[in-house]
């Protein structure tokens, strides 16, 4: 009995790298070297993780050329070297847009796949049917369960699909992308889906293998009934931070394969599209730690920013408070203590002065001691605290020149929100800490230590409370106000959340006022702190900009004040009922023009609004980062 090709086992591998982006050199050849050896295992096809060549921005426009020119040329050598065939993702501007394209290299050739599936479109449209199914190119249609009022078909967007052995592939590389997939019928067998927005805390789905218990992947498998291999990028380029952990999927739910997270490795998947289940030996998805995952994030975001920038050393400053120190065991754990210098200034107090040096010691770090810790600290009642700390970190500043050494700044999120003041700017060449909360700092003391007791206890429980003006009797002590300033501000910036939103979310309108207002008061200050932040979560602060000299200021509105989206849809449909009526007067153009109009608001009215408590993934379509929102939103009216 003939075994038909699709029954036929098809060994899908991910090459895991961590890259340089634009060493198309030595790129290249490691490029080779990871196909050899995917050959040497039977791997029918090999992906590369999306920054692999270019990085997940694309390079500025006077560069446009000359970079193009040279990938070009480095992707004409690898279609001759590579042993196997390959998936090669590249990222590129056009039209002040970025895209991420996919190239499939097989058999010597340069095929991309994005470009091809849009121009066998293009072609099936005036040809009057679809595009070759025997190359690569989308599969085109209407979507059996979406229809128009008037009964039109929808047509299918534009997804690159290929056939590689009698097995049908699709590739997606954002979440718009796997929801196109998911709601469309394109019988593909397997998807392979290459992440380009790298780790956010408040994300699951940017932890791929990681927190398969927790994302969506499973549920799309099965809800495609195809496979999903998801192809994780590696390391840090700027201030985006990649974790690897590329997995595997079955349509049934089950993980065949799986790589580490923030290491590099060679997953090979054996899928068999024709199985349905279950697998002989499925892994056991991990358990999501959160907090872990950030604080290994952040490690390689920081050893990598500094290993690509050429660098080797980094200098800060301790004040014996939970901000500092995790930054220096954060820091000592991406470049070792060898590679950390700290600076113990003269003002502190005893106690914070013994924290710090305390520290040091557990962490073996070379440091520098303005004072000394049995004598009374430096400074007198009568002098300004501000100004003796900006003193210390002119001299941190002045440490780390000598040194050649980056200088760190422990500033976090919660103060380039709420405590960021243009009389203050941030003197750092890089806030590692700057998109985490204070409240998650706290957190990752604690997780540091669990690891080794390194941080003082008192240094642990050592922060400053943002002074809101607001009564303190809000919570039963600072480290919950703390938590609860921060989870508005969460739902504010990640989640997007107006201020009656956020007071109906939260509770708390004083409180949940005052923030926000002062959220908005500091952007003036946060002109002074714009240096390199490690991206951690969805929107950091920079993203969620406020126009500078606005006047304005919202306040919580009452159910009178909002419209529902039934009160808005009545209100069109009477609307289009006067619209008609003026056609039927012998007005046709202008009807049929407005009448468009109104069609297209009642749909975007009547699309599905953001109910869930998942925030807007920002940086999906935000600066350098291809792709779009994972979050679908369909109207641009509360639920409330």
């Amino acid at each position: 009995m003939m075994v038909s090709p699709k029954e036929v086992p098809v060994k899908i591998g991910v090459a895991q790298m961590n890259t340089c982006a634009g060493d198309f050199a030595r790129t290249a050849d490691r490029m080779v070297e990871y196909s050899r050896q995917a050959a040497d295992q039977g791997v029918d096809l090999l992906t590369f993780p999306m920054a692999t060549l270019t990085g997940p921005v694309p390079v500025a426009a006077p560069d446009q050329e000359g970079f193009l020119l040279d990938l070009a040329a480095t992707l004409d050598d690898l279609a001759s070297r590579l042993k196997c065939t390959c998936l090669v993702p590249v990222v590129a501007e056009l039209d002040y847009d970025t895209v991420c394209e996919t190239m499939l290299i097989r058999d010597g050739q340069v095929l991309p796949l994005r470009l091809s599936a849009y121009f066998a479109n293009q072609v099936g449209a005036l040809a009057g049917d679809g595009p070759d199914s025997d190359g690569a190119g989308s599969q085109n249609g209407s979507r059996g369960d979406a229809e128009a009022e008037g009964g039109e078909g929808v047509g299918m967007p534009t997804l690159p699909c290929f056939d590689l052995d009698g097995t049908r592939f699709g590739v997606a590389v954002n979440y718009d992308d796997l929801d196109d997939f998911v709601d469309y019928d394109l019988d593909i067998d397997v998807l392979i889906y290459i992440d380009s927005y790298g780790f956010s805390f408040d994300e699951p789905n940017s932890a791929l293998g990681a927190a398969l218990g927790e994302n969506r992947f499973v549920d799309d498998a099965q809800n495609m009934d195809a496979w999903i291999v998801g192809v994780g990028s590696l390391g840090g380029y700027g201030p985006f931070v990649f974790p690897g952990a590329s997995f595997a999927v079955a349509p049934w739910g089950q993980l065949e394969a799986s790589a580490p997270s923030f290491e590099e490795a060679l997953m090979v998947a054996q899928v068999e599209p024709h199985s349905e289940g279950p697998l002989a030996h499925p892994l056991t998805p991990e358990v999501y730690n959160r907090a872990l995952f950030l604080w290994e994030s952040l490690r390689l975001g920081l050893h990598d920013y500094l290993w690509k920038a050429g660098l080797t050393d980094a200098a800060l400053m301790l004040d014996g408070k939970a901000g500092s120190s995790v930054l220096a065991a954060l820091a000592c754990d991406a470049l070792g203590p060898l590679h950390v210098h700290a600076l113990v200034p003269d003002y502190l107090d005893r106690a914070s002065r013994a924290s710090a040096l305390q520290l040091v010691q557990r962490l073996r770090m070379d440091c520098r001691d303005l004072g000394d810790a049995k004598a009374a600290p430096t400074t007198s009642p009568d002098q300004d605290p501000i100004l003796m700390r900006d003193m210390a970190m002119a001299r941190t500043a002045a440490f780390a020149r000598e040194l050649g050494a980056l200088l760190l700044g422990p500033q976090d999120k919660t103060y380039l929100c709420l405590e960021a003041d243009q009389a203050k700017p941030v003197m750092a060449g890089m806030l590692p800490l700057g998109d985490v909360y204070r409240s998650e700092v706290l957190e990752l003391a604690r997780l540091r230590n669990t690891i080794s007791p390194v941080i003082p206890e008192d240094s642990e429980r050592a922060f400053d409370l943002p002074r809101l003006d607001i009564q303190t009797d809000v919570a039963a002590n600072d480290e919950l106000l703390l938590a609860q300033m921060d989870a508005i501000l969460a739902a504010h910036i990640e989640w997007e959340y107006g201020l009656t939103d956020a007071v109906n979310h939260q509770g708390n309108p004083d409180l949940t006022q005052r923030v926000i207002q002062r959220f908005n008061q500091c952007e003036l200050g946060r002109t002074g702190c714009r240096t390199m932040c490690l991206a951690a979560s969805t929107n950091t602060v920079f993203d969620a900009r406020v126009p500078m000299g606005l006047r304005w200021e919202d306040h919580v509105r009452g159910k009178d004040e909002r419209v529902s989206e039934e009160d808005i849809i009545r209100h069109l449909r009477k609307v289009q009922a006067q619209l008609e009526h003026v056609q039927q007067e012998g007005q046709p153009n202008k009807g049929e023009e407005v009448h468009d109009v109104i069609d297209l608001l009642r749909d975007f009215v009547q699309g599905s609004p953001r109910t869930s408590d998942e925030p807007n993934h920002g940086r999906g379509g935000g600066p350098g980062m291809p792709g779009g929102s994972p979050m679908s939103w369909g109207g641009p009216f509360s639920e409330n």
